[in-house]
């Protein structure tokens, strides 16, 4: 059996900028969206360390010259230790960037966990630009691929 090289997370059409309804068929979320993952162990038993490679695949993406592109965040959620029944967010990853359509990988190393381990995949438009100037682009699917295939993503917190 040949192992995939990416595994299906989401799939659909949203609009990210700051000019709604330029994709009548798209969702329009305006500059920014976070979409919930939740991280789960293949062998709870036995744990380890893993890489997610994140693929986003977008379209129609037009980044300035000279400019850095959309933002790509990952945010932990995770129980705060000073609060009980509460829960903390905090940010994980905010290097990778958007910069052309079709496909954009980046890596989340991914520590021991026991249980659930709770992410979101946030994606900010550049607004380095003068608004009104801001690139509209469509957000088309996620999947992702395991280094090691010891963890595996479902979307939304379950």
């Amino acid at each position: 059996m040949v192992n995939p090289t990416s595994i299906f997370l989401w799939e659909g059409k949203v609009q990210l900028g700051d000019e709604p309804g330029i994709y009548g068929d798209a969702a329009y979320s305006g500059i920014g969206v976070k979409f919930p993952i939740t991280l789960a162990n293949i062998n709870p038993a036995a744990p380890q360390d893993d890489v997610l490679k994140i693929t986003l695949k977008t379209s129609d993406v037009n980044v300035y010259t000279g400019y850095p592109g959309h933002k790509i965040v990952i945010y932990d959620y995770s129980p705060d230790p000073n609060t009980q029944y509460r829960w903390v967010e905090t940010i994980l990853q905010d290097s990778a960037r958007i910069t052309r359509s079709r496909k954009t990988i980046f890596e989340v190393p991914i520590k021991l966990f026991q249980g659930s381990f709770y992410i979101a995949l946030g994606i900010e438009v550049d607004t380095t630009v003068k608004p009104g100037l801001y690139d509209d682009f469509l957000l088309l699917g996620i999947d992702y691929f395991a280094d090691k295939e010891s963890v595996y993503a479902k979307f939304g917190f379950q």
